[in-house]
């Protein structure tokens, strides 16, 4: 794990650090962060937004629990620390998540789910964490903390029909670096667009968010689709920066008269994914890179599937946000 987080600091998460310094608006930094399809990924989360007061991640993986390690036996020990050590391995190789290692090794019995990572995470940057409670989203949309953690993990499913519970798991941090009470929100929710939607507990939840900066990274072109057009809506007119790769929202989506764009990396055409034959190809993209394309210092996304320098990285910035935009085009 040492070697690993090494690997991943001196090779991604020093370089994100220094790209956001400098393209970053300082105004917008610390509006919280939506992170939709995030699977476990705080470090690009946090390296992107370090002066973020809350984090909220969206994805499929079972939240999961804090299991008592001295309690284990050592087999039991090796077999679940040696999952987080994959899904760790993983992150080092390209800065990138496949979501079939989170689907095989954060779904064994003994270390389970995705709040160990975020632990491990929050570890490795050296904050200090205050709680973690397990949390369902009440039919108000207001976000409820159980008694006390819930061990089992099949009771923090998702589960089906009108009356579902949206269920995750909340960490409260003391930041290291600045000093500041934080909070990171992990929702295990399938979206759609009733996820948005005030009619449903967790579009009520989401509706409260008034302004914040989104992240999108590999989200395997769901946005693209016109099923989820409610999803892509409530982010463009909900955020004040996004901050996304090709596979994010559709390029053309974003009205040039409401956005400010810069744009990074290469992007020409993009090739068929596992899962995902014929991913949308934007030609008007592709030109926009020819023209006014810059450097990206490190990998991001499905880029990495395709070799070093293959990554585009896109950031948008609402008009209408805060002064603070210098440079943007």
């Amino acid at each position: 794990m040492e070697s690993f987080w090494r690997q991943y600091k001196e090779g991604y998460l020093d370089l994100i650090s220094e790209w956001r310094r400098t393209h970053i608006p300082a105004s917008l930094d610390t509006r919280p962060v939506l992170y939709p399809m995030s699977g476990t990924d705080f470090l690009n989360a946090y390296a992107l937004f370090p002066h973020a007061r809350q984090y909220i991640f969206i994805a499929l993986e079972p939240p999961g629990y804090v299991p008592d390690l001295f309690k284990m036996t050592e087999y039991e020990r090796k077999v679940g620390l040696y999952a987080t050590l994959r899904v760790a391995h993983a992150l080092a190789l390209g800065n990138y998540m496949q979501s079939r290692v989170l689907r095989e090794q954060l779904t064994n019995k003994h270390i389970p789910g995705a709040l160990p990572m975020f632990l491990i995470f929050c570890a490795r940057l050296g904050h200090t964490v205050q709680s973690v409670d397990a949390v369902e989203i009440d039919e108000d949309g207001n976000l409820r903390e159980f008694p006390g953690m819930v061990r089992d993990i099949s009771q923090l499913a998702t589960g089906t029909g009108p009356n579902k519970r949206i269920y995750g798991v909340r960490i409260k941090i003391r930041d290291n670096a600045d000093g500041a009470d934080k909070s990171i929100v992990y929702l295990q929710l399938r979206l759609s667009n009733r996820s948005v939607r005030s009619s449903s507990p967790e579009g009520r939840f989401l509706q409260r968010l008034e302004r914040f900066n989104t992240v999108l990274k590999a989200a395997v072109y769901i946005l693209h689709e016109e099923a989820y057009r409610g999803v892509r809506e409530f982010i463009l007119d909900r955020s004040e920066l996004v901050l996304q790769d090709d596979s994010g929202i559709p390029y053309k989506a974003f009205a040039k008269h409401e956005w400010n764009e810069r744009l990074f990396g290469s992007y020409t055409r993009i090739l068929p994914i596992g899962g995902l034959p014929n991913p949308p190809q934007q030609p008007l993209l592709a030109r926009r890179f020819l023209d006014i394309g810059e450097p990206l210092p490190f990998p991001y996304g499905y880029g990495v599937l395709w070799g070093k320098g293959k990554s585009n990285l896109m950031l948008f910035v609402k008009r209408t946000a805060p002064a603070g935009m210098t440079g943007m085009h």
